[in-house]
């Protein structure tokens, strides 16, 4: 491992979950197996104990909230405040701007929190870390991966944590950061029905533009129920959708107006139903088990997250 603290999505090692996170090493794994994820990398754990450690005029301390260890933290707010104020270090801060110029890439980004205990059978963590879409600029990027080592120590995660029984003392940070997908259409697909249970069915929602309006819950998406085995449409239930999310011009995101022609048709083609059906059923196949996706239409399909369906 060149540098411990930056892996590209093709690193070998990115896989580790215990050095990428749930989403970092799920992303890096569907990479390696040539699903279409957009090219990324990870700032590792590594990375998120070297900015936690870090006092404010640079030296070493062990990493505390308050005045315990974060093992004991009975606080975590002192040390979610100081991380969303501090900057990163200077070699952090180097090495992942160093991976991006390697890329040669001018585009926007997302950066995404990818903690050690996230995106598993048992615990998914969903919307309870941060994540960021249409980042541009060096300044932007660096102040957006610190938001998210912060969100580490936010309030519902923490009791999230509590309620799953899990150990803060062995919890960390990565950030992935990505190309963004400017998407015409984006969602989410499960490979088992998340009402009835039918395992025999994949179950998309999708709405115009961003996934972010279909994950956020902020439009009431389309729906479409497919058979698994022969990818027959089997059902479609079309709403309004009075907006997309889309990228705002000074970077992250903002609701744009839909009109009528656009706002009540369905916001994937039949034929692209089946391919985001296809694209589901093949990643439950590569890791057997039921999966939860993130997908995004643009140019062609892009898979932008799995994970386990969680279990209650």
């Amino acid at each position: 491992m060149a540098n411990p603290f930056v892996l590209d999505f093709s690193d070998p090692c990115a896989g580790d979950q215990s050095l990428t996170g749930g989403k970092g090493s799920h992303l890096a794994e569907l990479t390696a197996a040539g699903f279409p994820v957009p090219r990324g990398l990870v700032l590792t754990t590594a990375a998120y104990r070297r900015f936690v450690s870090e006092g404010p005029g640079g030296e070493e301390q062990e990493p505390r909230v308050g005045d315990e260890p974060i093992g004991g933290a009975s606080r975590p707010e002192v040390l979610r405040e100081r991380l969303s104020r501090d900057e990163l270090p200077p070699d952090l801060a180097a090495a992942v701007l160093e991976a991006l110029r390697a890329w040669g890439h001018v585009g926007p980004l997302a950066v995404r929190s990818s903690a050690v205990s996230e995106d598993s059978a048992a615990s998914s963590f969903a919307g309870l870390y941060q994540s960021y879409l249409n980042v541009r600029g060096e300044r932007d990027l660096l102040a957006r991966v610190r938001d998210c080592f912060a969100s580490l120590w936010s309030e519902p995660a923490v009791r999230y944590r509590d309620s799953r029984r899990l150990d803060h003392s062995r919890e960390a940070m990565a950030v992935v950061v990505m190309e963004m997908v400017e998407a015409c259409s984006a969602g989410v697909a499960f490979t088992v029905h998340p009402v009835t249970g039918a395992r025999d069915q994949i179950v998309i929602n999708s709405a115009w533009g961003l996934g972010e309006a279909v994950v956020a819950g902020v439009v009431t998406p389309d729906m479409f129920v497919v058979d698994k085995s022969s990818l027959a449409v089997l059902e479609r239930q079309v709403f309004d959708k009075q907006f997309a999310i889309g990228p705002d011009a000074v970077g992250g995101t903002a609701r744009h107006p839909l009109d009528d022609a656009i706002s009540g048709a369905p916001s994937l083609s039949d034929q692209q139903v089946v391919d985001v059906a296809r694209l589901a059923r093949e990643v439950e196949e590569h890791y057997g088990a039921s999966q939860d996706i993130e997908w995004a239409c643009a140019d062609r399909l892009y898979l932008l997250q799995a994970r386990p369906v969680t279990m209650p």
